[in-house]
């Protein structure tokens, strides 16, 4: 029976919560399944390999910048990482 290695990539946009995101994975000793890295996803292209990912799923902005994402920064980014780590 074959047993694949199943790897996650995130792709963070701010410095802030990249780095949020990459001590979760740490704390979690996830290091060897889930990678972070900062970038925009618009220019995912010139950082990928072509057919080098299987599957994408994204999370649109909940908020209009300078609204009350900021204010919930924190808290919405330790929701979102962990809902990426476990589901």
């Amino acid at each position: 029976m074959l047993k694949q290695t199943i790897k996650f990539l995130g792709v963070e946009l701010q410095d802030a919560l990249c780095d949020m995101a990459i001590r979760t994975i740490q704390l979690n000793q996830l290091e060897d399944k889930v990678e972070i890295i900062q970038a925009d996803v618009r220019e995912i292209t010139t950082i990928l390999k072509k057919d080098s990912i299987d599957f994408i799923t994204c999370n649109p902005p909940y908020f209009k910048l300078q609204e009350q994402a900021l204010v919930n920064q924190k808290k919405l980014s330790r929701l979102l990482v962990m809902k990426f780590i476990y589901h």
